[in-house]
């Protein structure tokens, strides 16, 4: 028996031992969390090179980890309630969603930070909804957006200002500020595009710029590529070699696909290959998207189109 197959046995032992015992949600969830420690592992074995633990253990690792999670939600533990929402929305799992949800449903009262309101919106929306884990109403993913919001949840503002914002575009927009403010990337996107564009505030290439980059700052790709491509037009900005580097880079090493965005934005096909230059981005470097992006809800062919729902958190791990 090898160290990796002895640790599967030595986890499969703790999370049994930890089933059997009552009350114990604080542990049932961090012996969760050590067990998906150990399946991440052996899910890279074979990129390191390494023979597969035995199947069976692995999978009765995985099955006893899903189930002290679930014991700890239903035993009042708020992580592991955020967790299981996770899992099913990562899993689009409805099965997993029906038996869930008076756990989830419960916790979330209890939930000051509006986490997993937000989930549960995602869930309406997404038709995981409900006691059978297959309803979607988006009445209800709106009411529990709002609720998020009430709890000063970034992406629970956010959400509300998408949802919200259908039937009442000012409430929405007041929402979307608030999340801005608090610093949700989508929401920060979403003020680029408004004072880029004009919507209901002056129009102020400088402003937009602002808010593109501080959404950039945080990860969103697209913001990334409109710094970039803004600063070589020198809209909102003067030209300046390092800032087109840097944020060029960020939409690069994200996979969004910025030229093609750039000549969206009219700009020549020797200004693209000037911008690679500065950027020291090769042309023939790998696009991980490539024309997919064309069809993306969330990267249209415009200049700089407002986001929708915001779902990015639902692939952390927990």
């Amino acid at each position: 028996m090898d160290e990796r197959e002895k640790d599967t046995r030595e986890k499969i032992e703790a999370l049994k031992a930890a089933l059997a015992r009552t009350g114990a949600a604080e542990e049932l969830y961090e012996q969760h969390r050590i067990a998906e420690v150990a399946l991440d592992f052996r899910q890279s074995d074979e990129i390191a090179g390494l023979p597969p633990v035995d199947e069976a253990l692995v999978d009765e690792l995985r099955a006893l980890s899903l189930e002290a999670l679930k014991r700890a939600a239903t035993g009042g533990h708020t992580d592991a309630a955020i967790g299981l929402a996770r899992r099913v929305l990562q899993h689009e799992d409805s099965e997993l969603a029906g038996a869930a949800w008076p756990a989830l449903t419960r916790q979330a009262a209890a939930d000051e930070s509006g986490a997993l309101d937000v989930l549960i919106s995602y869930m309406w929306t997404r038709g995981l909804g409900g006691p059978d884990g297959s309803d979607g109403d988006e009445d209800e993913a709106r009411a529990a957006a709002v609720r998020a919001a009430e709890k000063g949840n970034a992406d629970g503002l956010f959400e509300a200002a998408v949802l919200v914002g259908r039937s009442d575009p000012d409430a929405g927009r007041a929402y979307n500020a608030k999340a801005a403010a608090l610093g949700q990337p989508r929401a920060m996107f979403n003020e680029g595009y408004y004072a880029e564009t004009g919507d209901r505030v002056p129009q102020d290439d400088a402003v937009a710029f602002q808010w593109y980059r501080k959404a950039a700052d945080l990860g969103h790709v697209k913001a990334g590529a409109l710094v970039g491509i803004k600063c070589y037009q020198g809209r909102g900005h003067a030209r300046d070699p390092e800032i087109i580097t840097q944020y060029l880079g960020i939409a690069q090493s994200g996979g969004f696909p910025w030229a093609s965005l750039a000549e969206v934005l009219a700009v020549s096909d020797e200004e693209i290959a000037e911008m690679r230059a500065i950027a020291g981005i090769e042309e023939d470097d790998y696009d991980p998207y490539g024309d997919a992006d064309e069809d993306d809800e969330d990267e249209d062919d415009e200049d700089a189109e407002g986001e929708d729902m915001d779902d990015e958190d639902v692939d952390e791990k927990n």
